[in-house]
């Protein structure tokens, strides 16, 4: 509460803070970072112009307010 209080004076100026008020926290930022890894692709082979060899399956997907079964490739 302490450093709350310091760092809010410190950007609104000095009184600002009235710590009887109590805390609101209305929004928050949150930064992540995580390790680079590179994406390493193997390259396909070209078996025609029908895709459905390579369908690997269905799952839903939320559209224009209900879940529909989509073709995942």
């Amino acid at each position: 509460m302490r450093r709350f209080t310091t760092l809010y004076e410190q950007h609104f100026g000095r009184g600002t803070a009235v710590a009887e008020s109590g805390i609101d926290i209305m929004t928050f930022h949150v930064v992540a970072t995580t390790r680079y890894v590179p994406l390493v692709l193997k390259e396909g082979t070209l078996e025609g112009a029908d895709p459905g060899r390579a369908r690997a399956g269905t799952r839903p997907v939320y559209f224009d307010g209900c879940f529909v079964a989509t073709p995942i490739y």
